[in-house]
């Protein structure tokens, strides 16, 4: 189904990127808001995407496969905790409304 994609409400100055990715400048990025949705269409524990993180330790991880990533044309300020939680309706309406050409509610 559909998920809305977050943005923290800081950045992590640490965070590793793929090889061949730069880091963004952290001051032109939106924080504490809304970016985005995209559709999960699976959930491996192997992939050969760059974007995929393999713990050292040798444990295993789970990826979330997107497809219909796409972006808010203007992000909606929502501070949220971490972890899933639903959009509150207010917000939902909004990003129907940004976004009117995706069918949200089909799975």
């Amino acid at each position: 189904g559909w998920i809305a994609i977050h943005a923290s409400a800081q950045p992590r100055r640490d965070a590793e990127f793929p090889r061949g990715i730069p880091m963004p400048d952290l001051k032109t990025l939106d924080y504490s808001a809304l970016c985005g949705v995209a559709r999960v269409v699976n959930i491996v524990s192997k992939s050969s995407s760059k974007w995929f993180w393999r713990p050292d330790d040798g444990s295993s991880n789970d990826g979330w496969v997107f497809t219909n990533v796409t972006s808010l044309k203007k992000p909606i300020l929502c501070k949220v905790t971490l972890g899933l939680w639903e959009v509150p309706q207010k917000i939902l309406k909004e990003i129907q409304r940004q976004l009117s050409m995706l069918k949200l509610g089909e799975e």
